[in-house]
């Protein structure tokens, strides 16, 4: 978990520390998480930050499939 710290912090954008992820604390973000709305809003929020689009102007755009899906 240790080496994963500073992903999760730039991911979430707040300090967080291994105790964040004791059993209990883990238990009560898993639950808000599998609320339908809580769970959107933080994919669209993620989305957000890893998806970016670039005005470029051409006369033909080919586009390619990922496993990855995202709202």
């Amino acid at each position: 978990m240790a080496q994963h710290l500073e992903t999760l912090k730039t991911c979430i954008g707040l300090p967080i520390r291994e105790l964040n992820f004791t059993d209990d604390r883990l238990s009560a973000i898993l639950r808000h998480l599998n609320e339908e709305e809580p769970w959107q809003t933080y994919e669209q929020n993620q989305g957000k930050l890893m998806i970016r689009v670039y005005d470029l102007s051409t006369k033909h755009v080919r586009l390619d499939t990922t496993t990855a899906s995202t709202y």
